[in-house]
């Protein structure tokens, strides 16, 4: 299961709220976001890896919201992140 969750105001998604289940999260979990995200700012991802049991938080450099951006560095980073469950 893959969930996007961008929580600010005024901004899609504010209407999911996941904290009370976060900590419930069993699986080994890779955030990655870009530092200076112009959509959804860095502070949620820091959250959420906080409260995820085994989560990863790999920070990018960049402003593009958008995965395909940088994507060499995207694959390398969820490249490591997958060797380093086995």
């Amino acid at each position: 299961m893959v969930v996007s969750v961008c929580v600010e105001r005024d901004r899609p998604g504010e209407d999911v709220d996941i904290r009370d289940i976060v900590a419930g999260i069993e699986a080994s979990t890779l955030i990655m976001h870009r530092i200076d995200d112009r959509d959804c700012p860095v502070e949620g991802s820091r959250w959420l890896a906080d409260h995820i049991p085994n989560a990863t938080l790999v920070e990018l450099e960049g402003r593009d919201h958008l995965p395909q951006i940088n994507s060499d560095e995207i694959m390398d980073t969820i490249e490591e992140f997958l060797a380093s469950l086995t």
